[in-house]
């Protein structure tokens, strides 16, 4: 070691320096550093130990709503994990979702602006009032408990007919104390009857209530912001983005004018916090286009925070080749590493990446990552530990009840979470290979996230299963059709009517065959 070998160095000093007098004295000068050096090299060895764990903590939020604290304890790395996004403020924790109609409007007194501001109502609880206290629920739906199509149907079948197709779908792409950004995708129904799709993304501000000031906030409110992004850097980038090669395809003045919508929201992209354009058109040549476009400023850190990374990506990824991003800690002390699934906890000492603390399964995607340092890592645990609970890894569901994994399953589909659900019927299916209902579950789940070729998988082993199992075609139909294959999509809705023909969801498929082109 470093260390112990300076002071076995230092034993080795010139002997005429001592008195000539004293051999006895040269010997315990020359023996006793050696013990020294000993006893210094072991304490050296718990030092490094004790480094090896380290003193940041993060508190990661993810895409499926839930929310990890990792953190230091006991000479380990602790994990713990709570149902609900929670994001830390000055005036303590709170739980937030973006699951519900959050778009109830409260006008802001002018007098506190200079000007007239519409803020929308976050559903948000602050964390010292409990997991189970409610902000406000959403609205419900015109039938809490429909009547069954059939005799098959079971929990997920009602979900699945209640499901509006044309419900928008905003999944949570960025997440900090007091910025929030999303993705807003639903259809548009035009006054001629035509369709389009509408792509949207949003930043949103974190606000307490207007005029509360100087009292204990119960609510928090949001409004939208624009991206302090210059109309020139906009202009610049939105015209490379539609023709990078500059082949004057599209007239400048043409392209902005056409382009109906042209939001900016923030995402994770190449190991970074980006802001990112979509562009929509409504001429008639690309109706319902939508296209992504990078920008070429990035967020200021009084949106995003730290994000410097640490240390540079091409060591991380030589450590780590699975690495697909990473976040590090301010104090360069931890790592956290995303790959396919996982989320890995690294140490980081003397500019070095040392082996796993933890691999946790991961079950959305990291939308925020908030840092404690130094004495605040102990404070967060002190005040998480209450709400939260104990991280259990999915190796740990091995040996648990199908059925209890299905149930859990269905609890975050009715919170529109199938990221968090997915893994919960996998393992269903897989503890009970015999269930058509599992597997048709995890078809739905993978249809509700946008992933079409792991719900046909399911689909398709659902109905091996069970081949009169009517559901399983009317997801079929509707995977199929997203992926053009509209063919076996007809086959499908018509294998639906044929098993169900008297159901209320046969109207709705009886359309969808309608519209499709005749088969030939």
């Amino acid at each position: 070691m470093f260390h112990a070998q300076e002071e076995t160095r230092f034993a080795r000093v010139p002997i005429w320096v001592l008195p000539r007098w004293s051999p006895i004295l040269v010997l315990c000068c020359l023996i006793v550093p050696c013990a020294n050096a000993q006893l210094v090299s072991r304490e050296l060895q718990v030092k490094q130990k004790e480094e090896a764990i380290s003193r940041s903590g993060a508190l990661v939020g993810l895409s499926s709503g839930q929310t990890l604290w990792i953190a230091p304890a006991d000479g380990k790395i602790h994990i713990l994990v709570a149902q609900d996004n929670i994001i830390p403020r000055k005036d303590g924790f709170w739980r937030v979702r973006l699951d519900v109609k959050w778009t109830a409007q409260v006008k802001n007194d002018e007098a506190l602006s200079g000007a007239h501001v519409e803020y929308g109502r976050l559903w948000a609880v602050p964390l010292k009032k409990g997991m189970d206290a409610v902000a406000w629920a959403p609205e419900p739906t015109a039938t809490a408990v429909p009547e069954k199509d059939n005799q098959d149907e079971g929990a997920m079948e009602v979900l699945q007919r209640e499901a509006d197709e044309e419900a928008p779908k905003i999944d949570l792409l960025f997440l900090s104390p007091d910025y929030l950004s999303c993705h807003d995708e639903h259809t548009v129904i035009s006054s001629g009857g035509g369709t389009g799709a509408s792509d949207t993304y949003t930043i949103l501000k974190i606000t307490d209530p207007p005029g509360g000031k100087g009292q204990a906030a119960e609510q928090l409110f949001v409004n939208k912001v624009t991206a302090p992004i210059p109309s020139d850097t906009r202009e610049k980038d939105l015209t490379a983005c539609i023709d990078p090669g500059n082949t004057d395809d599209f007239k400048d003045e043409d392209f902005l004018r056409n382009a109906q919508e042209a939001t900016v929201g923030i995402k994770r992209e190449k190991q970074k916090w980006v802001y990112i354009w979509v562009l929509g058109y409504e001429t008639s040549a690309l109706r319902g286009y939508h296209t992504e476009c990078a920008v070429s400023i990035l967020p200021p850190k009084g949106i995003v925070g730290s994000d410097d990374l640490f240390p540079n990506w091409k060591q991380i990824k030589s450590a780590y080749p699975a690495a697909e991003d990473a976040f590090s800690s301010p104090s360069h002390d931890l790592l956290l590493i995303v790959a396919v699934g996982h989320l890995i906890v690294a140490p980081l000492h003397d500019n070095k990446i040392g082996d796993p603390l933890a691999d946790i399964t991961l079950t959305g995607n990291p939308v925020m990552v908030q840092w404690a340092i130094g004495k605040y890592v102990d404070a967060w645990t002190k005040e998480l530990t209450p709400y939260f609970h104990a991280y259990a890894p999915a190796s740990s569901l091995s040996q648990s009840d199908p059925t209890l994994l299905n149930d859990g399953g269905l609890k975050f589909m009715q919170r529109h979470l199938p990221q968090s659900a997915v893994g919960l019927f996998i393992e269903a299916a897989r503890l009970d290979p015999s269930s058509a209902e599992y597997a048709n579950n995890a078809g739905f789940a993978y249809y509700q996230m946008g992933k079409y070729n792991e719900s046909l998988v399911w689909l398709q082993k659902t109905v091996s299963i069970n081949p009169r199992r009517a559901v399983a075609y009317f997801n079929l139909g509707d995977a199929y059709t997203k992926l053009k294959r509209e063919a076996e999509a007809r086959q499908a809705y018509a294998k639906y009517l044929e098993l169900a023909p008297n159901s209320k969801s046969a109207p709705k498929v009886k359309r969808k065959l309608d519209a499709m082109s005749p088969s030939r």
